[in-house]
């Protein structure tokens, strides 16, 4: 399974669960607060790139430990 961490439109760090795929739930950066603190996804207009380690670094959150940097392989 890949990583659910993503970095959405460069400005909010972040996960998507496989049980709500059209939903991003920020961990740190920007918050939509008309949809109660969640980014609905419209996946042909969803600015997401997976998160990388230096991104929980940047945004200051700690690495969850299930998180696998897909950059290094």
């Amino acid at each position: 399974m890949s990583n659910p961490y993503f970095v959405y439109e460069e400005s909010t760090l972040g996960i998507v669960r496989p049980d709500r795929p059209n939903r991003f739930t920020p961990l740190a950066g920007e918050r939509d607060h008309q949809y109660g603190g969640f980014h609905l996804l419209d996946a042909e207009m969803a600015d997401l790139r997976p998160a990388t380690a230096s991104d929980f670094e940047n945004y200051r959150v700690q690495l969850p430990p299930d998180f696998k940097d897909q950059t290094t392989r």
